[in-house]
């Protein structure tokens, strides 16, 4: 009896000790940096980007990260926000900036905040495969005969050269000759700009967002346009009342707005921001971002149905 009592302790012992060093072998894991949450969140993005609208890319790629590193989507943007400051050499980001910039990107994209966390709210799948806009013809604007299709100052020109701009900059060999091109394509984007008038008339997309904020004083909205595997947003903006871009209650374009809902095709009109740097007021916050998925900040001045 006393043989078999020290064999079922000797067996107890191993499998404690067996657990221990489990537990030690876990613990001893390194936690996941920032820069492994971030580069984990673009290679999903780049992927869902593929067959979903731009925002529904990123909102998958935030929640998959949040499920494989064990922390909220909001603390998993934050991390992927500070080393793409980091990269664009924005040093000076507070951390109550930083946290703002998550809330307002993570409502942007569809998240909503209750009770202090952050729930997606999902349209399915169907809804929010990237549209591919079809050839842009010939047809009657507020009374005249425009071709669009074959202008060098068309929607298609613009979208067309900006996605051979992104092509040309991931077939670049290093980060030098990768900023050369993102420079070529911000001094084309300006000059393009100029030519135009800065003005844009009846360019065509899906509306993929539209919330408001403030009680519903002023709205924002982006709209999508997607053609041969790239897609460039037209985004007017709310952050705190301080952006000139945002759509204010009362305005012509705010009523025009109250029609529409998301996964709408509209016709919209605007006036673009001259910006010193990219020629085009962009908001993305590095070289890649701004060619892979251009995020143009616009001022709306009409909106119609397709």
């Amino acid at each position: 009896m006393n043989r078999i009592n020290m064999l079922i302790s000797l067996l107890l012992i191993k499998v404690l000790m067996a657990a221990s060093a489990g537990a030690q072998s876990t613990s001893s894991e390194p936690p996941a940096t920032n820069v492994d949450i971030h580069d984990y969140i673009m290679a999903s993005s780049t992927e869902y980007a593929k067959i979903y609208n731009a925002d529904y890319a990123d909102a998958r790629a935030f929640m998959d990260a949040a499920k494989k590193f064990d922390k909220s989507v909001f603390h998993v943007l934050l991390s992927y926000l500070k080393i793409e400051a980091k990269n664009a050499g924005l040093t000076a980001v507070s951390d109550e900036n930083a946290k703002q910039i998550v809330a307002g990107r993570l409502r942007d994209i569809g998240f909503i905040e209750e009770k202090g966390k952050w729930a997606y709210k999902d349209k399915g799948e169907s809804e929010n495969v990237r549209s591919r806009a079809g050839p842009i013809s010939s047809q009657v604007i507020e009374g005249e005969n425009t071709s669009r299709a074959s202008s060098e100052y068309s929607q298609e020109h613009f979208e067309n050269a900006r996605a051979g701009f992104y092509r040309k900059y991931k077939s670049q060999k290093n980060e030098i000759l990768k900023s050369q091109v993102f420079r070529e394509a911000n001094e084309w984007t300006r000059n393009f700009g100029e030519q135009i008038g800065w003005t844009i008339r009846d360019w065509e997309g899906k509306i993929t967002r539209i919330s408001t904020s403030h009680g519903g004083e002023e709205a924002s909205l982006t709209i999508e346009s997607s053609r041969d595997g790239f897609t460039c947003q037209y985004k007017a903006v709310s952050i705190f009342g301080l952006d000139e871009s945002s759509i204010k209650m009362g305005t012509k374009v705010y009523n025009q707005l109250a029609e529409f809902q998301e996964g709408d095709y509209v016709y919209f009109s605007c006036n673009l921001y001259e910006d010193k740097e990219k020629g085009i007021r962009e908001n993305s916050l590095t070289e890649e971002g701004s060619l892979r998925v251009p995020e143009l900040v616009i001022k709306f001045t009409n909106i119609r149905k397709q």
